[in-house]
């Protein structure tokens, strides 16, 4: 079975985005004035999150339950349940992803516009190790939702359309 092997595989590219962020964390923020510029961008970036995470939650919780109660199939009563379920779990995959990715995107630029001063590949490597953790970030929590699901739901395929 592959799964095993998938969900090694996303807890080392998981255990890989932490080492990243850490990485990227660590380096020269800056003068005063990026700082300051990098701190408001923060705050502005939290502030998005909190009201979209707001607007999404009500969405997927009434999404959620219009799956649960319109998807039927005589061969398994559960399946609406089921496909709510799973849209619910891609929901907040997506969500982690998302804010994994913000948080180290912030990060990354100001310390990016920092490395520019000293050296432009050093910039540009922050820069990729940036990006590079966003979309190992989504990737993994997508194949851990999925793999989640598969094995939760007895090995049926259909379940995974939920989750997308």
């Amino acid at each position: 079975m592959l799964i095993p092997i998938v969900v090694l595989i996303c807890a080392v590219a998981l255990t890989l985005v932490a080492l990243l962020a850490r990485h990227i964390h660590r380096q020269d923020a800056g003068t005063e004035k990026m700082r300051e510029v990098a701190s408001a961008i923060r705050s502005g970036s939290e502030a998005y999150l909190k009201r979209q995470y707001k607007s999404i939650t009500v969405i997927a919780a009434i999404f959620t339950v219009l799956l649960a109660l319109a998807i039927r199939d005589p061969t398994n009563s559960w399946i609406g349940i089921q496909t709510a379920l799973g849209f619910l779990l891609g929901a907040l995959c997506s969500n982690l992803a998302g804010y994994i990715g913000m948080r180290v995107a912030v990060s990354a630029n100001v310390r990016t516009a920092s490395a520019v001063r000293r050296s432009f590949n050093k910039a540009l490597k922050i820069a990729f190790r940036g990006g590079l953790v966003f979309g190992l970030a989504v990737v993994s929590m997508s194949l851990l939702g999925i793999a989640g699901l598969y094995l939760l739901f007895n090995e049926d395929p259909r379940l995974i359309v939920g989750f997308g």
